[in-house]
């Protein structure tokens, strides 16, 4: 499947610079959704940072100087995972009622993040797409219940308002 992709991505062309694919794994084959040359957004990009251990941004600009980069770490075998979370708005209305940043240790040795995305006050039609995220929630640890577990349970006690 690996093979298969990395072959879609050099039919494209897509070579040097920071860049991001989004793609699907069914029956058996990797679909790709949209290939973008630029970091992916939405604080991707410092999670992934922080899950590999690596200065990711200076990595891209000794890139794009000609330099070459060290050995990066295979991410299936760093022993971290890390998840990612929307809070969604379910209504138009306005935000009268969510948690602010936290970036901090949880349980089980992972490390939580929340950063809000809709500031207090603002009233915002319900569009069915990213414009909908309320807030990002992030969770990296060292195996996928750990992380999934540290999320809902730091989820279930944040709460945001939306009042029509």
């Amino acid at each position: 499947m690996l093979a298969h992709l990395r072959a879609q991505l050099d039919a494209l062309g897509v070579g040097l610079g920071a860049c991001h694919t989004e793609f699907v794994i069914s029956d058996g084959r990797a679909r790709i959704i949209e290939v973008n040359y630029r970091l992916i957004g939405d604080r991707m990009d410092l999670i992934l940072a922080e899950l590999l251990g690596v200065p990711l941004f200076e990595y891209v600009i000794r890139l794009h100087a000609g330099e070459a980069l060290p050995a990066l770490p295979d991410p299936a075998t760093l022993g971290r995972h890390a998840r990612v979370e929307y809070v969604c708005a379910d209504r138009p209305g306005t935000l009268v009622a969510a948690p602010g940043s936290v970036d901090s240790p949880g349980p089980g040795g992972t490390r939580l993040g929340c950063r809000p995305l809709r500031k207090l006050g603002v009233t915002a039609p319900l569009t069915g797409t990213n414009r909908d995220y309320l807030a990002v929630l992030h969770a990296i640890g060292p195996d996928p219940g750990t992380v999934a577990g540290a999320l809902r349970d730091f989820r279930a006690v944040r709460h945001w308002e939306i009042r029509t």
